[in-house]
Parts: structure tokens; sequence; C-alpha cells
């Protein structure tokens, strides 16, 4: 995490959070029809929710938590707990993959 602070601090260089910069790629406009489309996904899925996360993201993450065929774990950390707290979230991830991958 140091080095990505240090890269954000050389001459010229620029930050923004990856919610910001990948806002506009989003599928779908309506929080309506981004449930519609995890529903439809026929597999088994994992939602980690962060302890920290902002408030509209932690309802949505409670949103998609409440689906049936919806799993859901809680993690340290905020929106970036990937790299925040990796391996408190391999220790969710990994057990959910060996679950439910079929070789």
């Amino acid at each position: 995490m140091e080095a990505k602070h240090q890269a954000t601090q050389a001459k010229g260089a620029r930050f923004a959070s990856a919610a910001f910069v990948t806002g506009g790629l989003d599928p779908v406009q309506q929080r309506a029809d981004g449930l519609d489309l995890v529903q439809a996904v026929a597999t088994s899925k994992l939602v980690i929710v962060a302890q920290q996360s902002p408030p509209k993201s932690e309802a949505e993450m409670e949103m998609l938590s409440a689906m049936p065929g919806v799993e859901s774990a809680m993690a340290p950390g905020s929106l970036g707990l990937g790299e925040e707290y990796s391996e408190e979230a391999l220790a969710i991830l990994l057990p959910f993959l060996a679950q439910h991958l079929v070789d």
C-alpha cells in the first residue's frame, strides 16, 4: 500500500478512486436492473461486505446479501479490502471457491 501511495505523490501524478474512474462504465443505470442481473446468474455467489464501507455501498452489499442464492461474509476494511486485508479476504474467498468450484 505504501508503494501505491508513493506513486500518487510523484510530480504530475494523479490519483482517483477506482469507483470514480470506472463510474462511467456501469452496465446499468438503475439499482433494480443491477439486482436483476445478479439474480439471473445461475451459479453460486458471494458478497464480502467490508466493515468500514460507505453507507450507500454497504446498503447495496446488504441488498445483494439478502438475495436468494447469495452467501455473504463480513471482513475488515473499506471498499479496497482486497488490498487492505488480502489475507482476510482470501480466508473467506478460498473456502467458498473450494466448496463451489467443479472440476
